[in-house]
């Protein structure tokens, strides 16, 4: 009987013990969010968040842009005057300063003179003066031409000289000038050592104003031996003065 009692009191403890085991509950997985050290219960998320897309944008290749002048027109003039003797002529002057970094060679170019959009006169195969220019200095193209046109037109000159490397060819200042009065404006006299033997030696005065700005040119060839020179002209603005003008002159090989 005994026996029996203690077999009943043993299944009840194991029962009991059962029923503990089975009311405890899984302890939770403490886990961290990627952007916080506080902790959360819930178990890391395993399927990945959509992400936005993000597209590099290439740049629009660099368009070559378009190859710079090696000259640049500073100044123009077109104007009309009566000489001594009543007729009409129009000068036109055009500066061209050299903004490369070489000497240049400035031949022959045309010019178009417009009043408003209406080309009104073309002149052909205009000389520039000098025709050797270094980087920073400048070169005038210079034409008179009789005309019939209203003396107060209002005149735009257009001007695209052909330019290339000045190889092999030179200029010279000439400082030694005087400027004399007559009576058909002003005469140049000069003095220089030619820098050739033989061939023709173009002389060219640029005369400008008080502001610096030229409004003609006189030129003449002499002889590669001669050392003395005149230059005069009977067009020049009547009533001009050597009081009213700088001249700067240069020599150089007649090009041909």
């Amino acid at each position: 009987m005994k026996k029996y009692i203690c077999c009943i009191l043993l299944l009840c403890m194991l029962s009991t013990i059962f029923a503990g085991c089975s009311n405890e509950t899984e302890a939770p997985v403490v886990t961290y969010e990627p952007s916080t050290t506080a902790p959360t219960t819930q178990a890391p998320s395993t399927t990945a968040e959509p992400t936005e897309e993000t597209t590099t944008e290439t740049p629009e290749a660099t368009q070559p842009s378009e190859p710079r002048n090696p000259y640049e027109m500073v100044y123009s003039s077109a104007k009309t005057q009566r000489d001594s003797v009543g007729n009409i002529w129009l000068n036109v002057v055009a500066a061209f300063e050299n903004t490369s970094d070489e000497p240049l060679h400035l031949s022959y170019s045309t010019i178009c003179i417009f009043s408003g959009d209406e080309e009104v006169l073309r002149i052909e195969d205009v000389l520039c003066h000098p025709n050797v220019i270094e980087p920073g200095e400048y070169g005038y193209y210079f034409e008179q031409s009789q005309v019939d046109l209203d003396e107060n037109a209002e005149l735009r000159v257009e001007v695209h000289p052909s330019a290339e490397r000045a190889v092999g060819l030179t200029k010279q200042l000439i400082e030694d000038i005087q400027i004399h009065d007559w009576a058909y404006g002003i005469k140049i006299y000069g003095n220089y050592e030619p820098q050739q033997d033989s061939g023709l030696v173009c002389i060219a005065a640029i005369l400008k104003d008080e502001n610096g700005n030229a409004f003609a040119i006189m030129t003449d060839y002499f002889d590669a031996s001669e050392t003395q020179f005149v230059l005069s002209s009977d067009r020049l603005p009547e009533g001009l003065r050597g009081t009213d003008v700088y001249a700067e002159v240069y020599a150089y090989p007649y090009a041909g």
